[in-house]
C-alpha cells in the first residue's frame, strides 16, 4: 500500500492544481485498483491535514459524511474504519519524520476544503486554537447542479439554526 500513496503523493506535488476527478484517472491509468484510488482522492488531503496540524489547537472530525447520488446526506462513518485511513496517517507522519518541506506537504492539501477554512480564518483574523472542523462531506460523483444545490441550502439551513458562523459549514 505504500507505494500506491506514493503514487498519489507523487501526482498531488507534480500537479497540485489538479482537479480530483483528473488525479482519480492517473492514478487509475497507473493500475491502482478504481476503489482503492477513489478513497486516496477522497482521504489523502485530509490525513495530511491531520498530521500537519496534530500539534495546533484545532480539532478535527474523525468522521466524514457522503451523499448518494440525489445528493442526499448518508450517515456520518469513522476516517478510521477505513483501513487505508491509518496507513495515509502513517505515510505522512513518516515524511514529516524525514523532514519533508512544507511546501510538499501544502502540495498535497492543496484546495482542501479544510485549508482553505484555516487560511480564510488566518486572514481575516481569526483565532484558530480551539476551532472545531465538522465532517467533510464528499460528494457522489453523479449529484446533479440542483443536488448540489439543496445539498448546500440545507446545510446553510441547519447552521443558521445553529447560530454558527458561515465558515464552520464549510469546516
Amino acid at each position: 500500500m505504500e507505494e500506491i500513496i506514493a503514487k498519489a503523493v507523487k501526482i498531488h506535488r507534480d500537479n497540485p492544481a489538479l482537479e480530483d476527478p483528473e488525479i482519480y484517472k492517473l492514478l487509475v491509468a497507473d493500475g491502482v485498483d478504481a476503489n482503492i484510488a477513489a478513497r486516496l482522492v477522497d482521504f489523502l488531503p485530509f490525513a495530511y491535514m491531520r498530521v500537519m496540524y496534530a500539534d495546533s489547537e484545532i480539532t478535527f472530525a474523525d468522521t466524514y459524511r457522503r451523499t448518494d447520488e440525489n445528493g442526499n446526506l448518508l450517515e456520518a462513518v469513522k476516517f478510521a474504519s477505513d483501513p487505508i485511513w491509518s496507513e495515509l496517517i502513517a505515510y505522512a507522519q513518516s515524511e514529516i519524520r524525514k523532514g519533508i518541506k512544507k511546501q510538499d506537504l501544502f502540495a498535497v492539501v492543496y484546495g482542501n476544503s479544510e485549508l482553505n477554512a484555516v487560511m480564510v480564518c488566518l486572514k481575516k483574523g481569526d483565532k484558530l486554537s480551539g476551532s472545531s472542523f465538522s465532517p467533510p462531506i464528499f460528494i457522489h460523483p453523479k449529484v446533479d447542479a440542483e443536488g448540489f444545490k439543496r445539498l448546500i441550502a440545507s446545510q446553510r439551513e441547519k447552521y443558521k439554526r445553529n447560530k454558527k458562523k458561515w465558515w464552520q459549514f464549510w469546516r
